[in-house]
């Protein structure tokens, strides 16, 4: 039936490490694996809880679609490692195509990865535990609601995080990606949409935002609906995140519950405060939605008959077969850290290595799955590579406190790679925005790295921020056909844009000379956290001196990537002309740029993706001569 739960501050019950006797450290390992699936190996995390009577639920994943599963994946292990804690096993896969997965998004289809899915929960049964809780993020809802439709013993419950009533949905909203290019390109953004449907819709297959979107794919996920009926042994709980906390749940999600509701399911809905974290540009969060979830399940389970045993450990591989990925775990400072290591097919080993550093609100596999496919250009031309999740990104544990504090992960990083292969001597430090600046941090410090790649690296300030948009931005727009067109039919907003104007030449009129340079000698240890604060800010406000010094204290190669269409390469060459001990440095015969002018900052066109590719293959190779 369908139930209303109070709102307020939902702890986690008193449930799992006190009572089993946990270690602290257990759960929040996040193992990773490939576990042999129906279309080759699976990639997965495993939280594992230790101890105790509990282990009779798996909890199985079900990621959310192209870029809101790389933005969330942090929260999805925050939760996964809460639950852990309180005596859940937890699972998450990478489907195929996606994430670690060594296949390809364009041989992947929705039916493979309800098949994929299927298996897990075939595996979970067989392996000894009593129940499997599916949960779904977004798209996954849909394919969480699948399984449980398609499985022959059907989970015992979903857990259902801002499900989609149906996969049209999403589709429309990835395809405004591929729109916006085209109205970046002057082209209307409405005919772009309409054209890259029926071209789908018409068995072509499209490029958008990095992914290439099949007509098979397109067409099963536009076909997915959440609205089918459950079994009735499945009990539900629907949760949606809004930073309005008296917010009621969407017409949608009510609708759909009653409508459960009305087939005698038990199913829940309500809405928890917090961010849309899946498509935030920075790291979101949502502590209010990983309490709940934990106080649901727990509700839940305690309706559950009692367990006639506990659940025993899942197949899970270290290495996927014939792939050449290998996945790793270690400690960093107390945290668990966890990447994949792309092996050379050959065994033979160069003493050069790579390790990249990933920057912004994702994981290891970056945008469009960027990494992934360098790692393997690198490693199939003979050099093996580490991509890796650092504290509070992904799959790691401990927080995230910012892209300045991450020497230590690096470092670790480093080592880790070469524990698993000691013929590794030197190491090329591989980073995109701000990773790449704090790879020019790091490298000065560390004999051992042997080389820089650095593409678009972060130096905002707000000055220089707000030159690039005045030349840049505004000066692009007069001379664009789209915008006049948008101003003589009265749907441009001409007073918004006259006032972002005005406050962009203000901002430029305004900025003084930047602070001095910043000391970047580390910290001895005696500063207080006030001064470690204001060190802190200095330095984000300083970071074309943080780059500079870098640069002039680090005498190894160095390759530099910028792209033509990006504000933060823009940036960066804004505050090269400008700053004098940045052009120097970067002018040594050591360094090398390459602009490539075409170029989003994620290079998400194949034809980009693989001249970074070469680019950087070219460069590491070099460095083994």
């Amino acid at each position: 039936m369908l139930s209303s739960a109070s709102r307020g501050d939902y702890g986690a019950p008193n449930v799992g490490m006190a009572e089993s006797g946990m270690s602290e450290l257990a759960p929040r390992s996040a193992p990773l694996g490939f576990l042999p699936g129906p279309h080759g190996d699976i990639p997965v995390a495993v939280w594992w809880p230790s101890g105790g009577e509990e282990r009779s639920v798996c909890v199985i994943h079900c990621p959310a679609f192209a870029e809101e599963m790389n933005r969330s994946r942090h929260m999805v292990a925050r939760q996964a490692r809460i639950l852990a804690e309180a005596g859940y096993a937890v699972v998450v896969p990478d489907l195929l195509g996606t994430g670690d997965s060594p296949a390809s998004l364009e041989i992947a289809s929705w039916a493979d990865w309800r098949e994929e899915l299927l298996h897990l929960v075939t595996e979970a049964y067989a392996k000894g535990f009593e129940h499997v809780v599916m949960w779904g993020l977004r798209l996954g809802c849909l394919l969480a609601v699948d399984v449980a439709v398609a499985a022959p013993r059907p989970p015992s419950a979903l857990l259902l995080w801002q499900p989609m009533a149906s996969g049209k949905h999403q589709m429309s909203q990835f395809l405004r990606l591929g729109a916006a290019s085209a109205m970046l390109a002057g082209e209307d953004g409405q005919r772009s949409v309409a054209s890259l449907r029926e071209a789908l819709e018409a068995g072509q297959g499209s490029d958008i935002a990095g992914y290439h979107l099949t007509s098979g794919l397109f067409g099963s996920i536009n076909a997915a609906r959440l609205d089918q009926a459950l079994p009735e042994s499945t009990r539900v709980v629907l949760l949606e995140v809004s930073s309005n906390p008296a917010r009621e749940p969407s017409n949608a999600s009510r609708q759909q519950a009653e409508q459960w509701a009305a087939l005698g399911i038990d199913v829940s809905a309500d809405v928890v405060y917090g961010e849309s974290f899946w498509a935030t540009q920075e790291l979101g969060f949502a502590e209010g939605l990983l309490r709940r979830s934990l106080s649901e399940l727990s509700r839940i389970h305690a309706a559950f008959s009692p367990a006639r045993g506990k659940g025993d450990w899942l197949p899970v591989l270290p290495c996927s077969t014939g792939s050449g990925l290998r996945a790793l775990s270690w400690t960093c400072e107390g945290e668990r850290l966890c990447g994949v290591l792309h092996t050379v097919t050959d065994g033979h080993y160069a003493d050069v290595g790579v390790v990249i550093v990933v920057g912004g609100p994702q994981y290891r596999v970056g945008s469009h799955r960027q990494f992934f496919r360098l790692a393997k250009a690198l490693a199939d031309a003979g050099v093996p590579t580490l991509r890796f999740d650092y504290r509070g990104m992904g799959d790691a544990s401990g927080n995230m406190d910012g892209f300045l504090t991450v020497a230590p992960d690096i470092l670790s990083a480093v080592d880790a790679l070469q524990r698993e292969l000691p013929t590794v001597k030197r190491v090329v430090l591989w980073g995109l925005c701000d990773a790449a600046t704090a790879c020019v941090g790091y490298a000065p410090t560390d004999e051992r790295i042997a080389g820089l790649v650095i593409a678009n690296p972060w130096v905002y300030s707000p000055e220089v921020a707000a030159r690039v948009r005045l030349t840049s931005y505004y000066a692009g727009r007069v001379t664009s056909g789209a915008f006049w067109r948008k101003l003589f039919s009265g749907r441009l907003q001409l007073g918004a844009s006259l006032y972002g104007f005005a406050a962009t030449l203000l901002q430029v009129a305004t900025s003084g000379r930047s602070a001095g340079p910043v000391d970047l000698k580390m910290s001895d240890g005696e500063e207080s956290s006030a001064q470690l604060d204001t060190r802190a800010e200095d330095v984000q406000r300083n970071l074309v001196d943080l780059v500079a010094n870098g640069v002039n204290s680090y005498r190894q190669p160095i390759l530099l990537i910028l792209s033509g269409q990006d504000y933060t390469a823009q940036e960066f060459e804004e505050a090269q002309r400008r700053n004098p001990r940045l052009g120097l440095a970067l002018a040594r015969t050591d360094v090398r740029s390459e602009r490539l002018p075409a170029a989003d900052h994620t290079f998400s066109t194949r034809a980009d993706s693989r001249v970074v590719e070469a680019l950087s293959c070219e460069f590491v190779l070099a460095l083994g001569r």
